[in-house]
């Protein structure tokens, strides 16, 4: 396989930021705030290493491995119900069978 092709890494806080920084339907103050964004994610996936919780990266942040120039404002992640219960600091925003929305700070997931 060659590796001509394979994008370099994503730093997921930039992309997130630039998200929030460029959508016009966001207030000045979130965009404002923004900066905060690459802590608070660096901060979430610390808290998964820290914890040992298996997830998957799924979605817009994981297609960024393969498609460039694709902004998004959340994380999307694959974990069993009771990892999500080893993070207490996530916020249920909803739930049904198969989607539990959660709010990890200002960061969507």
């Amino acid at each position: 396989m060659s590796t001509a092709n394979i994008l370099p890494r994503v730093h997921i806080g930039e992309v997130v930021r630039n998200a929030v920084l460029f959508n016009p339907e966001n207030s000045r103050e979130r965009a404002v705030n923004s900066d905060m964004l690459i802590e608070t994610v660096a901060r979430f996936f610390d808290l998964l290493r820290e914890r040992h919780i298996a997830h998957v990266l799924v979605g817009d942040i994981a297609l960024l491995q393969y498609v460039e120039g694709r902004n998004t404002e959340d994380i999307d992640l694959i974990m069993t119900p009771s990892s999500l219960e080893r993070i207490p600091e996530l916020i249920v925003q909803s739930r049904d069978e198969d989607f539990c929305p959660r709010q990890f700070r200002r960061l969507k997931d």
